[in-house]
């Protein structure tokens, strides 16, 4: 992150200053607030300056590979094995600058990333050293103007796509898109007529095709989000807005399987001085949003496993540079142990949501409750008496069943067909049970759940 940065402040400040006064690169800003096509008031800002006020999103990509390919000896002709495999479609980013590292792999081969040449063709990038960090252009780069002439900046944003080597395992990528302010102007010169502002510099009289950046990504959320592909602006050359990461839009983040909102913690930034616990002496601790359980404070997933409903983004301290003091004990008997995560308050699910797994060795899932909330198969005495209890439950079914039958033969009086009929719902009863047992998707439990059936 302090690499992408420092070489971010580098770019931003050499393009700000040029080598010459017609090089230095500035952004139009709308300081009405009114919008382009309402004529507002229209003033430069250095690049430096207005990026200073902008938001900027960081991006950590990690591709694994899994070969979901049929078997080639049950079709009926071969089947094509492909050397790379696609990841991203061609495509450019909407921010105004992307700075990334080298990515990081489990294999030596090369990632093959294709850019699009202003011609047309595609060119393969070469591999670039270890220690650079790399930046493409974004289609905000129409917010650029070179600020003496007032003319628009010879950029223009690179479309690039990704595929990688069969066999490549897995590829971690980290970068951050910078985003000029909201009030950017985005083509500023776009068929509109040219004039000076009071401060001498070129401007826009009017023009009906500009749009503030702030009005384009508003729209962009929207369109992406109700799939919507009509009414864009500020995508040109037949291009459709797309969120190929399958990332959440700004102001939200990932959390217990869906995307929140973080906009009422736009504060949680920066850090703060905490005591340590050693006498008066304090630590800075930085401030960060975080997926956490609202009731216990643990973090979404590691602590809590994946089942947490209570989970929400909550301002946390973290990434302190001191000793943190010592956390206090939780609830007496439901403390977080190696063998299983509890649900907040000390429950547990009722079934693993990603299928079958061995429950002994699952030591980063939630725990599973047998049957009854105040069951908790957290230790792994308890795993053991709740596989007792699974095939005594699946050997019941046939005891009772053949009780039954024994019944039947026995007579056929009232009392006879009344307990019948209560053994028979007995048997059903166990069964569901059984069912039930099978469908927490514990290997152990749904063993020993067959085995009791087979006694």
């Amino acid at each position: 992150r302090l690499a992408v940065r420092s070489a971010a402040h580098a770019l931003v400040g050499a393009l700000s200053t040029g080598l010459t006064a017609s090089d230095r690169a500035a952004v139009m800003i709308d300081t009405a607030g009114s919008g382009v096509s309402k004529s507002g008031t229209l003033s430069e800002q250095p690049l430096a300056e207005a990026l200073g006020t902008g938001k900027h999103l960081e991006h950590l990509h990690l591709y694994v590979e899994e070969d979901a390919m049929p078997n080639a000896s049950q079709l009926p002709h071969p089947w094509p094995r492909p050397r790379t495999l696609h990841a991203l479609d061609l495509h450019t980013d909407a921010g105004l600058l992307l700075g990334f590292l080298p990515p990081a792999s489990a294999s030596l081969e090369q990632h093959f990333v294709d850019v699009e040449l202003p011609s047309g063709g595609l060119r393969r990038l070469a591999p670039p050293p270890p220690d650079s960090v790399l930046f493409f252009a974004g289609d905000a780069v129409g917010t650029l103007r070179r600020r003496a002439q007032g003319t628009t900046s010879p950029w223009r944003s690179l479309p690039h796509a990704l595929s990688l080597p069969k066999g490549f395992g897995w590829r971690a990528w980290y970068g951050v898109m910078l985003l000029p302010p909201d009030d950017a102007v985005l083509r500023p010169s776009a068929g509109g007529k040219r004039t000076h502002l009071s401060n001498g510099v070129a401007g826009i009289e009017s023009d009906s095709e500009a749009h503030t950046f702030g009005e384009f990504w508003t729209a962009a959320r929207k369109q992406v989000i109700s799939n919507d592909t009509s009414g864009i602006i500020a995508c040109g050359g037949g291009g459709l807005l797309s969120d190929l990461a399958g990332a959440c839009p700004a102001g939200t983040m990932q959390c217990w399987m869906t995307c929140m909102s973080v906009t009422d913690l736009g504060q949680c930034s920066g850090g703060m001085w905490k005591p340590t616990g050693l006498g008066n002496t304090l630590e800075w601790t930085n401030l960060t949003v975080q997926c956490r359980d609202a009731k216990s404070g643990k973090q979404w997933p590691e602590q809590t496993g994946e089942m947490c409903p209570s989970c929400k983004p909550l301002c946390t301290a973290g990434n302190s540079v001191g000793p943190l003091p010592s956390p206090s004990p939780g609830p007496p008997g439901r403390a977080g142990t190696s063998f299983c995560v509890p649900l907040s308050g000390g429950g547990g699910t009722v079934m693993y949501m990603d299928g079958f797994r061995w429950t002994s060795v699952s030591g980063d899932e939630t725990c599973l409750a047998f049957l009854l909330p105040s069951l908790v198969i957290d230790q792994g005495w308890k795993l053991g008496l709740a596989c007792v209890a699974a095939v005594a439950i699946g050997a019941s079914v046939d005891i009772v069943s053949t009780l039954r039958r024994r019944l039947t033969k026995s007579g056929h009086g009232r009392v006879q067909s009344c307990v019948g009929i209560c053994l028979q719902a007995l048997v059903l009863g166990l069964a569901y049970i059984v069912m039930l047992l099978v469908m927490t998707y514990s290997f152990e439990l749904a063993l020993c759940s067959i085995l009791g059936l087979l006694l």
